[in-house]
């Protein structure tokens, strides 16, 4: 599905030339990818942090679950993984705190993706905890 500057988001309501950085926070708890999507194709990042809780679009789509979301921006290569909030967490931890393991795995791929994969995944089983669940 290509994306037009001057189509219209139905289930938001608003032209997608309007995105701002504001709408990713709100896109990145939703999982709307009709919006991240028009944003990263102006050439945006998703580094930014909001003033409050310096949490980044990927700290919130790791703290609701937003796997695609975060797939798509892993895929543009748009941010800064080791970004931390004002606790000192990175997107990682946040998705570690909420128990997403996947998530968890994309973001530990995407930041040590130069590393010998073997020693990766070694290093993944010891710090991911057994109780987390698996995204839905």
């Amino acid at each position: 599905m290509s994306l037009l500057v001057s189509k219209i988001d139905k289930k938001w309501k608003m032209p997608i030339e309007t995105v701002n950085e504001k709408d990713l926070f709100v896109a990145a708890r939703y999982g709307n990818l009709v919006t991240l999507n028009a944003y990263l194709s102006t050439g945006g990042r998703l580094d930014f942090q909001d003033p409050d809780t310096l949490m980044t679009p990927i700290h919130i789509a790791a703290k609701n679950g937003q796997i695609e979301f975060i797939n798509i921006a892993i895929k543009a290569e748009s941010f800064f993984v080791n970004t931390e909030d004002r606790h000192h967490r990175t997107a990682f931890d946040v998705a570690r705190d909420y128990g997403y393991r996947d998530i968890m795995k994309m973001l530990y791929d995407y930041a040590w993706d130069d590393a010998d994969p073997i020693m990766s995944y070694a290093r993944l089983k010891r710090i991911i905890p057994r109780n987390c669940k698996p995204n839905p």
